[in-house]
């Protein structure tokens, strides 16, 4: 049985530190190198959304780092967020706000975030597991940018260094000119008081340019 085969894009490998053959069966599917998932990122955005998502969520890496409950949730997230249907209502103490969704996909790698305007409607998500806390990006035509993290319970991660990492990410008029929003699209709303109250005072860069992040919680249930 070979270690790795697949068309010049995409490939199949072990799990990775296995030395078991029976283990390929364990295994996933991967692009090797930053050139050629560039390549199949534009050509993936060129599909229709809802087939271009089916395809990010087959290949995707952070499908390794959760429970297969945990990613079906993330996946679901993703579905909703990313069609363009109905918009989510948003809680934190006291409030509510409405979240828009998309069905401008950008493509998954940073060059696709950088894409992102002050004004346009898009929804991106990381190619690679390494914003973490971050599980995607959502821009409204309201001038609202949302940091979504997809919680399962057990699997909440500090979302911090990852939406650190998108706002370095984006272009300065993007930093600036859109109002900031973190949200954590909850399996169990019980636990929401949790994240406003650990998450719900942060800042994004430095001196007069800072920019307040208005934390809230989701229930992809709330219609």
């Amino acid at each position: 049985m070979p270690t790795s085969v697949g068309s010049s894009l995409v490939f199949f490998r072990r799990a990775l530190g296995s030395s078991n053959k029976a283990d390929l069966r364990k295994g996933a599917a991967y692009i090797p190198t930053m050139h050629l998932l560039n390549i199949f990122e534009e050509r993936r955005c060129e599909l229709a959304t809802k087939e271009s998502l089916k395809l990010f969520c087959a290949l995707s890496s952070h499908a390794l780092t959760r429970t297969s409950a945990g990613w079906a949730h993330e996946k679901s997230v993703h579905e909703r967020l990313g069609m363009g249907g109905k918009e989510l209502t948003l809680f934190r103490e006291g409030e509510q706000r409405m979240m828009w969704t998309s069905n401008v996909l950008l493509p998954s790698t940073l060059a696709g975030l950088k894409g992102a305007d002050v004004s346009s409607s898009f929804y991106w998500m990381p190619s690679v597991a390494n914003f973490l806390g971050v599980d995607s990006v959502l821009g409204d035509t309201h001038g609202q940018v949302y940091a979504i993290q997809a919680t399962f319970a057990g699997e909440h991660n500090n979302p911090i260094d990852g939406i650190k990492k998108v706002w370095g990410q984006v272009n300065k008029e993007v930093r600036e000119g859109r109002t900031w929003h973190l949200v954590f699209i909850v399996d169990d709303i019980q636990s929401a008081r949790v994240y406003l109250d650990k998450y719900g005072s942060q800042k994004l860069g430095q001196g007069h340019n800072q920019k307040e992040v208005y934390t809230w919680v989701c229930d992809l249930r709330v219609r």
